[in-house]
């Protein structure tokens, strides 16, 4: 069973350590990306193009209610971590 993923913030958080570790979980079958979104277009079209994706979500709720979205990563700044995550829950 591959687990699909929604991710909101597609920046220097997700650029490193995450996408590494997603790569690496999609590699082995057990994730796929259903939905990115970041405020700045370019970070988010081009996470959109890489997993293929919708890349014109309009925020964070259009996210957490993807089809597909099984788990969410919040990765953006510390001080929205707390909405965005209750959100998702």
């Amino acid at each position: 069973m591959s687990v699909g993923l929604g991710v909101i913030g597609c920046g220097s958080v997700f650029a490193g350590p995450y996408r590494g570790m997603i790569e690496r979980l999609r590699a082995a079958g057990r994730v796929h990306v259903s939905a990115v979104y970041d405020i700045d277009d370019t970070k988010r079209r081009g996470a959109a193009v890489h997993y293929d994706v919708e890349p014109d979500l309009n925020g964070p709720d259009d996210v957490v209610m993807a089809d597909g979205v099984d788990a969410v990563l919040v990765l953006t700044s510390m001080n929205e971590h707390g909405p965005l995550a209750r959100a998702a829950l």
